[in-house]
């Protein structure tokens, strides 16, 4: 998907904050009956314009933080009827990047787990 967003301020400057151009594109696939899933998914961001407020005055001053492009991954298995496993990694390139000036953003991060469902009534019977 693509967004074009015009977001303006009053004086008719960009808003802050609000990245013009923005994409991202998924791919899922199901294996073994659907019981794994792999997904893979890259997110982008163009240019955004931002504020500082610079020493030793603090005036505002308008600037662009630079886009990004961000790659995800993920997988989950159902091992039994009421387990899965999943994981998932984010920022797989471990890119360096912005969403407010002076703040960096999450680099690599990788993360797993197990999900167990404990409501075991069969689908249709009273619970």
């Amino acid at each position: 998907s693509y967004t074009y967003t015009d977001a303006r301020q009053p004086d008719g400057t960009r808003e802050f904050r609000r990245t013009p151009h923005s994409g991202r594109a998924d791919v899922r696939y199901l294996f073994n009956e659907g019981k794994g899933t792999v997904s893979f998914g890259v997110v982008a961001n163009g240019r955004t314009p931002d504020v500082v407020f610079a020493n030793p005055s603090y005036a505002r001053s308008r600037l662009e933080l630079d886009g990004y492009w961000l790659v995800q991954a993920a997988a989950s298995y159902k091992v039994a009827p009421n387990v899965e496993i999943y994981g998932r990694i984010e920022n797989m390139l471990n890119q360096k990047y912005q969403e407010i000036y002076g703040y960096s953003a999450a680099r690599l991060g990788a993360y797993a787990g197990v999900k167990i469902n404990f409501d075991t009534a069969p689908s249709g019977a009273p619970k």
